[in-house]
């Protein structure tokens, strides 16, 4: 299929499901299927089974547990309140395909169950999950839900491993069903906040009074191109430096180097190729839709197009030193330099960001960062190709001399003389 065929199917693909969701009809994506796989499940349909139906029943569970309305917490479990997938983790690795469409409707949840059905679990490699202590500090002593869609053999025995109490659990449990729980609690007069990773877990989160993706290492392949407006993210917030990581890109580093003598076009391309690189990374923490991407002219011009081509996003362009803040309306924001050295300008863009909106979500990328700089940065996520305890006042000047250095800017566009 065609990458916009795809799109397309996307984008009817989710209205329908905001249609649906609104009028509490049930919906499924079925797709890959035989004739005789279709009327089957038809036939279940015919004979009850329903997500709206199990959502019901949970709703009624969750409000049996707690009777008076109250603020509810509705934690997802695997990669949530857990590190690790515990299916995966007791079944060594086992790969389905099931959810490759990312639908993670009720026929994908039925077809799940009835995939692993028969399988056997090696229970005492539960040993090896861990508690995300960070998510279970926050709502132990809360009124707590864990609502998964893993296997409620292995989450009995995670409950008694952790302590963790008001467990629900079954591989039935779809992303509507998720979301129509939040729905009803709701409209019993509950107030919802709630914790997930993935796309099984996304209508929940925007459903939720307050939602908070826990995004961990990376971002769920589920949630790519995905529109994460609204929801608030959970994440590691140390620096994130390429050259730590990869030795491919050590000759653009050395050409980006100011004792280097290269400048102009063949320092830019560098630049280019670096920042591209990084966007790639990027894309793996942070969705691209509804993400802006400011770069700070001059010196960043080069760096943040590459990183603009490898991650997508919305461009701007913004020289802080003549140029109002562009007007952003994303809730999302990636500020792009090629080199920070005091970080003077980073921040004062960060603090006029926060003056319009102070919930947005900031990140920084650059080329390179001076190693005392990245602590005054330390509450947002730094994404750098290199870091440097080398420091200078740029100048227009070939060489290091007297503290002063060749300017980044003028070295690009080839300057210097």
């Amino acid at each position: 299929m065609a990458y916009s065929d795809c799109l397309w199917q996307d984008f009817e693909t989710e209205n329908l499901r905001i249609k649906c969701h609104k009028r509490n009809k049930d919906f499924y994506v079925v797709h890959d299927v035989t004739s005789d796989e279709l009327q089957a499940f038809i036939d279940r349909i015919e004979n009850g089974f329903s997500s709206f139906a199990i959502a019901k029943n949970i709703a009624y569970k969750i409000m049996k547990a707690y009777p008076v309305p109250c603020e509810l917490y509705i934690c997802d479990g695997d990669k949530t309140i857990i590190r690790q997938d515990s299916f995966r983790v007791c079944t060594g690795g086992y790969i389905t395909h099931t959810f490759d469409g990312n639908f993670y409707t009720g026929f994908q949840a039925l077809k799940f169950t009835e995939e692993i059905r028969g399988i056997r679990y090696n229970t005492d490699m539960l040993s090896d999950i861990q508690l995300n202590s960070e998510l279970y500090n926050i709502i132990s002593d809360k009124n707590y839900i864990v609502l998964s869609s893993g296997i409620s053999l292995l989450w009995k025995k995670l409950s008694e491993l952790f302590g963790l109490k008001n467990i629900i659990a079954d591989t039935l449990i779809s992303a509507d069903t998720k979301y129509y729980t939040v729905k009803m609690l709701q409209e019993n007069g509950y107030r919802i906040i709630s914790y997930g990773d993935n796309k099984n877990d996304y209508y929940m989160l925007r459903q939720a009074d307050k939602g908070y993706l826990y995004i961990g290492s990376y971002l769920s392949r589920s949630l790519r191109n995905t529109d994460l407006s609204e929801i608030k993210l959970v994440y590691d917030k140390s620096p994130y430096i390429l050259a730590d990581h990869s030795t491919e890109i050590k000759n653009d580093i050395a050409i980006c180097k100011s004792d280097s003598g290269i400048s102009g076009s063949k320092l830019a391309d560098a630049h280019i190729r670096l920042g591209r690189k990084l966007g790639e990374i990027i894309q793996g923490f942070i969705p691209d839709k509804n993400t802006a991407v400011i770069v700070l002219e001059r010196g960043g011009r080069f760096f943040g197009d590459g990183l603009y081509t490898g991650f997508g996003g919305t461009f701007y362009s913004y020289d802080p030193k003549c140029d109002a803040l562009p007007d952003i309306s994303s809730d999302i924001v990636i500020i792009v330099d090629s080199v920070i050295n005091t970080g003077k300008s980073i921040i004062d863009t960060v603090k006029k960001l926060k003056q319009k909106n102070p919930d947005i979500e900031i990140f920084i990328a650059a080329n390179v960062i001076q190693d005392k700089t990245i602590s005054l940065l330390n509450g947002y996520k730094v994404f750098a190709i290199r870091t440097s305890a080398n420091s200078f006042i740029g100048s227009r000047q070939n060489e290091q001399k007297n503290g002063k250095g060749p300017d980044t800017a003028d070295r690009l566009y080839n300057y210097l003389y």
